[in-house]
């Protein structure tokens, strides 16, 4: 080597040192990668390649399948975001009613986009995707139902003569709202009557059995 080309390459080097910590790499949360977490990250690479039946003869393979394996893991972060900002007022059939349409619009949001020429593969993604959002689905479904009905009946319990108003008033709102949701079956009108017949014959009981009480009291 000349002394030229001795000279450019001890200034290349030590631009490249010092251009090193503008070089940082981040997570997806934004925090700072580490040479110790370079290990994990590894087994969790390599783990996907294992569970692909793509083939990787090409880096361009490679590349669609890591892309779109991170396209279903943001897919699923998506969904539980969005079970997690759900209301508490619904009534459980609406609820599953507007999550299996949430779950039709990922499917189709990760259907479209899909990279690859292999549809084989993109069939056993979206089997899986499906399957997993399925199965979260059902889980919440299933919890959210339960505090439904512990609120109903909590609701129930704790009636009073001063609730009837109120009731009736909430009643009339939820008939409203079923018939401006054309999604909701006829079914929920009947649970909806249900309730507040509960409730109202809870409120007649109380009332009886207060006159009962303040005549027993007179005598």
């Amino acid at each position: 080597m000349d002394k030229d080309f001795q000279e450019n390459l001890r200034e290349f080097i030590a631009d490249v040192v010092r251009g090193v910590c503008h070089r940082t790499k981040t997570d997806q949360t934004g925090e700072l990668l580490t040479c110790s977490q370079i290990p994990s990250i590894m087994q969790e690479f390599v783990a996907v390649l294992k569970r692909q039946t793509y083939g990787f003869s090409t880096p361009m393979e490679m590349f669609y399948a890591i892309k779109n394996q991170k396209t279903m893991e943001n897919i699923k972060m998506e969904f539980a975001d969005y079970l997690a900002n759900q209301p508490s007022h619904l009534l459980p059939s609406t609820m599953k009613t507007l999550i299996s349409e949430k779950i039709d619009q990922l499917i189709k949001k990760f259907t479209e986009s899909l990279l690859g020429p292999n549809p084989t593969y993109h069939a056993s993604l979206q089997d899986d995707l499906e399957s997993h959002l399925q199965e979260e689905e059902e889980k919440f479904c299933s919890a959210y139902t339960t505090r439904f009905t512990c609120s109903a009946i909590g609701l129930g319990i704790t009636a009073g003569i001063g609730l009837y108003g109120v009731v009736g008033a909430a009643a009339a709102r939820g008939t409203v709202v079923l018939a401006t949701q054309p999604a909701v079956v006829a079914a929920e009108k009947v649970v909806a009557e249900s309730v507040a017949t509960g409730t109202v014959t809870l409120v007649k009981s109380a009332m009886s059995a207060l006159v009962g009480r303040f005549f027993r009291g007179g005598l």
